[in-house]
Formats: C-alpha cells, structure tokens, sequence
C-alpha cells in the first residue's frame, strides 16, 4: 500500500517523543492528551502539509492557527476536520489546551469507507468546523478512547480497528452534516469569493502565481478578485499567492528529499535561480540555509 510522502503519522512518530495515551501506526494515529505538545513539536510554528486526514477535538483552552492561509482559532467544544493536502501553521496554543487529535491515512480511507462518502473526505485544501453540543462532545470523547485502546491492543491491520476507524469517520460525517457547516461558513458574496479562492490556492500548491490565471478559473475580472479577497481577508491576492507560494517551498524543503532543483521543477520555476531569489526576497534566507536551519 503506497504510503504518505510527506507530514504523516510516520513523520509524527519521527519527530515527537512518545506520549502518554498516544497510538502511533503507519495508516492512522490517536492522542487523547496530548495533542497540543505533539503540535509543537511537530511544527514548531513551521507550516507543514498534512497527508491524513485530521480529526481533532478541543476539550480545554484554545488554538490560533492558520490552515491553508485562512487565520481561525479553535476553542473548548470545537470538533474540526483538516482534510489531506491542507497547509497547518500554528501561530498560539494556550497553556491549558487539551486536544483529542486522531489522524487517518487517506489510503485507509479509500480502501474501507463505503463509495458515497469517499467524496466527503477528499475535500483537498478546506477544512470544517462545528461546535458539538455535550452529548456530542462525551461520544467523541468515549469512541476516540476506544479507538486508542482498539489500535493498542489488535493492532491497525485488524478487522475490529478498522471497524472502529469507520465508526470514528461516521461520526465526522454525521456531526459535520451540510446544514451545520453551511451556518459556520456562510457569509458575503466577497466571503464566497475569498473562500473558492483560498481553497484553488491551496489546490494548486504553489504552481500558479498570477492574479490573472485564479480570476478566469473562478470566471471573474482581476479587480473584482482582488476587491473581494481584500474585502473578505484584509490582504491582497498577490500576498496571499506569494505567501501560498513560500510555505509551499518551505514544506517542502522541510518535511522532503528533494533539492532546490527539484522543487523549482516541481512549482514550474522557469529554474532554480528564479525560485532562490523569490525566496531570499520574502524570507531573507536562502532555500539551503532555511533547509540547513530547520
């Protein structure tokens, strides 16, 4: 089974010291606890691309974060889901947080979740969040401990966890239904706008630049883009595609193999000379030293 190529639960497992009531696996991983230290140590205020599919639950405190350039900040109650190929970058995380963080392999989802909900779960480049009510809140919290002693105890490979991998998905089907998502994301025309334009960013990782190439995929002029991102975000397009463009190179420098050569290829720089002096002029580092540094 072809495996995550970049921020996994394999890389998880890598960088952040085993935790109390933690599962880490190849295809999926639970952490009831201790969410916000893994977050630390896993990013530490990097952004990073998440390869599952991300499941988290906020019991106490709150997180500020930015998913995919779009600012927001969880609370105590907040259920959110961050969908494969998003672009994670924490920005505060209160003392006193407490997360329940569950992260599924998309290839795992692919194999076991039934054909009508695949489409759900590969929502490229978005995330959804919901305010679950308290009977909510305790079947969460009761299945992800389940869940975490099932991995434990018969392994991810088991039928019985793969079971319980759907049961968990359900949920987030379930709770995260279209008539509760659309009250969190509804908004403006500007806000619509802003969002399509956020979520075609991150789609495109880093492989479009121009104001021009967004404003005809998403059939409108170049000025009423830009008003309407600067209305809905308060930045420009052209800060939001250069931004989109420097976190890109950095995961990829960061959480990969490949050179500075490679990932000019992989982003459509004309070479690699092009990309480092993008690069120097928004970070004022070169690609090798950030690379060396992180």
């Amino acid at each position: 089974m072809q495996q995550p190529q970049e921020f996994s639960a394999q890389t998880i497992k890598k960088n952040v010291a085993s935790l109390p009531d933690t599962y880490y696996g190849e295809e999926c991983n639970v952490s009831l606890k201790s969410g916000s230290i893994t977050i630390k140590s896993a990013s530490d205020g990097e952004p990073l691309r998440f390869d599952n599919l991300g499941i988290s639950f906020c019991r106490s405190g709150h997180i500020s974060s930015e998913i995919n350039l779009s600012p927001q900040t969880v609370g105590a109650g907040d259920f959110e889901l961050i969908f494969p190929g998003s672009i994670y970058r924490l920005k505060e995380i209160s003392g006193d947080c407490e997360l329940v963080g569950i992260a599924i392999s998309p290839f795992l989802v692919d194999g076991i979740l039934p054909d009508t909900d695949k489409t759900f779960f590969s929502r490229v480049g978005t995330n959804i969040r919901v305010r679950l009510d308290e009977n909510e809140q305790l079947i969460f919290t009761q299945m992800a401990e389940v869940y975490l002693h099932t991995l434990q105890l018969y392994g991810e490979t088991s039928e019985i966890s793969r079971e319980m991998t759907v049961c968990v998905m359900q949920f987030a089907f379930q709770v995260c239904s279209p008539d509760r998502v659309e009250k969190v994301e509804s908004g403006s025309r500007a806000d619509e706008l802003c969002t399509k334009f956020i979520t075609l960013l991150s789609r495109m990782k880093g492989t479009r630049r121009t104001i021009g190439w967004f404003a005809e995929e998403l059939c409108v002029s170049n000025h009423y883009l830009s008003m309407a991102v600067k209305e809905s975000s308060g930045q420009s397009v052209k800060s939001l595609i250069d931004n989109s463009v420097i976190m890109e190179i950095k995961v990829l420098l960061r959480h990969s193999d490949l050179s500075v050569s490679q990932i000019a290829d992989r982003l459509e720089f004309p070479n690699s000379s092009f990309l480092c002096k993008f690069f120097k002029a928004k970070t004022g580092v070169t690609p090798l030293h950030y690379k060396r540094r992180a």
